[in-house]
This record gives structure tokens, C-alpha cells and sequence, in this order.
């Protein structure tokens, strides 16, 4: 009976449920059903219930069956080195996590993704990562946004065409640390546009007076 009740709140989606019976419970068996709904627990938006489920996952000896099952085990296991390994594969489930509202699982995703960007990937691939990476740049939490800074300098090069464009970025803070992070890959603008956005990302005004006319716009 506890295992029906605990199983019907995961079914509904309620994770308040799933975390009460799963605070007063000691599960040790499973039907099929019962464990796919288990599974479906390991996507669930708060970190605690994904975390239980694999617990329960593990007390009766479970084991991935496919790569998604095994990205969303280890993300559930706080495995972010076998995500890494992944690769990848695992990117779309490490960007979604940026906005997890656990900071940690933000910082920790945030760290593999740099790590995934620094391997020999296909440009276009490290382009999304990097884009989320700047998109990170707005978390509220320092750990986050400056890891993510950090992570952007150490891929260095590739990340520079991306960081232009977020110099244009509506949000003050982003420019400002978008700038920051390429003056640490030595960049220096190359036309007087990138001079310009560069100048308003780093609140130089004197060097913007100084562009004169061309700085109005």
C-alpha cells in the first residue's frame, strides 16, 4: 500500500508527495511499472526528488538501460564526471539544469559543460555550449556566473565571436562581464564597432568621447 501511495504522487507529478513517502518509506522491492515510474522520477525539476529516486533505483539493483537513462542517472547521482565522459550527448540535459533551483546543480552543470567544450567537439556543437555558457553569465548566484566566466576564458579562442555579440547583450552585468572575460583572452577589438562595444561593456566613456560622432548612436 505505501508503495502504491508513494507511486500514484510520482505518476501525478507531485514532487511534494514523492518526497514525503519517500521520507517515511523503506522501499525494497518493485514491480515494472512501479520502477518506470521511478525512472520517470529521475526528470523531475527539483534535485531532492531526482536524488531519492535513485537511491531507490539502487536498493534494488537497477541499472540504465540506455544513454538517456544512464545521462539522467548520473545527473540524479551528482555523477558529473560520467557526464563529461558522455560527452556530448549529455549537453541539452546540462544546459536545462542552468536553471535548476538548486545554485550547486547550476555551478556543477555549469563546470561540465566547460569541460565538454574543451574537448575536440564539431565547432557548431561548441557553440552551443558556449552560448549557454554566456547565458549563465546572468545567474544570481557569483558561484555560478563567475565559474561560467572562468569556463569561457579557459575555451579562450572559440568563444571570442560569441562574447562580441554578447557585448550588444540588453543586460548591463552580462556586458560588463562578457568584456572582463575577453580582455583575460587578450582580445582586442578589431573594427570600430567592436571598439565601441567594448568601450559601453567596460563604462570607458572618456574613450567614447574621444571615438566622438561615430560613438552617438
Amino acid at each position: 500500500e505505501n508503495n502504491k501511495d508513494m507511486l500514484v504522487a510520482v505518476q501525478r507529478g507531485s514532487s511534494f508527495s514523492l518526497k514525503k513517502e519517500f521520507g517515511n518509506i523503506d522501499i525494497v522491492s518493485y514491480d515494472g511499472g512501479e520502477v518506470s515510474h521511478l525512472i520517470e522520477a529521475l526528470r523531475d525539476e527539483d534535485s531532492y526528488v531526482r536524488s531519492t529516486a535513485a537511491k531507490e533505483l539502487d536498493k534494488i539493483g537497477w541499472q540504465p538501460q540506455n544513454q538517456e537513462e544512464e545521462i539522467l542517472y548520473f545527473i540524479a547521482k551528482h555523477y558529473w564526471e560520467g557526464l563529461v565522459r558522455i560527452g556530448y550527448p549529455a549537453v541539452p540535459y546540462l544546459i536545462k539544469l542552468l536553471k535548476d533551483k538548486d545554485s550547486e546543480v547550476r555551478y556543477r552543470a555549469v563546470k561540465a559543460l566547460g569541460e565538454i567544450g574543451s574537448q575536440e567537439i564539431a565547432s557548431h556543437l561548441r557553440g552551443i555550449i558556449i552560448e549557454a555558457l554566456i547565458e549563465a553569465l546572468k545567474d544570481e548566484e557569483w558561484i555560478v556566473h563567475h565559474t561560467a566566466a572562468g569556463v569561457l576564458v579557459k575555451i579562450g579562442f572559440p568563444a571570442i565571436p560569441y562574447l562580441i555579440e554578447a557585448l550588444r547583450d540588453e543586460d548591463i552585468a552580462v556586458r560588463f562581464k562578457a568584456a572582463e572575460v575577453l580582455d583575460q583572452i587578450e582580445w582586442q577589438p578589431q573594427n570600430q564597432e567592436e571598439e565601441i562595444l567594448y568601450f559601453i561593456a567596460k563604462h570607458y566613456w572618456e574613450g567614447l568621447v574621444r571615438i566622438g560622432y561615430p560613438a552617438v548612436p
